[in-house]
């Protein structure tokens, strides 16, 4: 089955890869990104977030079967924190009513949860309680300290990104409305993987298969 799917970062990178083999497989790609795609969006502001999940729904026509949230900054400021963690839950959210309309759909992102890779756990902590500008003022606080501390600003943000979709997964608003959550860790698939294979898992988890009634 053919889908429309929407791929954020898309003008890059992973996301390059992802809406390239998508379309080669037939599928609809709308991608989001700062710029060369379809829709052009700032996912490390609120606006931005809302507006690019406002215009991605409208090229959909009312339909979207899965979000691959590739969009990312590896940096060590708090700039990290906007786009990495509260781009993709904002955005998604903004688009989880179309997506349980649609049914049987998914969301994949990805994440990085090595044990040995340090983390601010209070910024973890403000992230997951949803609190972006205390986020903000804790990277920044971070960043003001050394390139090493300000790093923290995206271990923390994907740490937390990873943490979102393990409590969030099961819960009515996503699995109990047919919306699959998935967080694939990315330090795995670099080590042990290959780019082909991530590619395949990704196409896997944007044709999920139906959830049992």
């Amino acid at each position: 089955m053919k889908r429309t799917v929407i791929v954020t970062g898309s003008a890059s990178g992973l996301g390059s890869a992802v809406a390239e083999k998508l379309r080669d497989l037939g599928d609809r790609v709308i991608g989001v990104d700062f710029s060369h795609a379809e829709v052009t969006a700032d996912l490390s502001t609120v606006a931005g977030r809302l507006e690019g999940a406002e215009k991605a729904l409208e090229l959909s026509g009312g339909t979207i079967h899965s979000i691959v949230a590739c969009a990312e900054f590896n940096v060590p400021k708090p700039v990290a924190i906007s786009v990495n963690f509260f781009g993709v839950t904002h955005f998604v959210e903004a688009l989880s009513d179309i997506l349980t309309e649609n049914r049987h759909t998914s969301v994949i992102t990805f994440t990085d949860t090595q044990k040995e890779i340090p983390v601010c756990e209070n910024l973890v902590s403000a992230m997951l309680a949803g609190d972006e500008p205390r986020a903000l003022f804790l990277g920044q606080n971070l960043a003001d300290v050394s390139l090493e501390q300000g790093q923290l600003n995206y271990t923390s943000s994907k740490r937390a990104l990873h943490t979102w979709i393990d409590t969030q997964r099961d819960h009515k608003q996503w699995a109990g409305a047919g919306i699959s959550l998935h967080s694939i860790d990315r330090s795995t698939w670099r080590n042990h993987h290959n780019m082909a294979d991530l590619l395949d898992v990704v196409v896997s988890l944007t044709h999920p298969m139906p959830y049992a009634v």
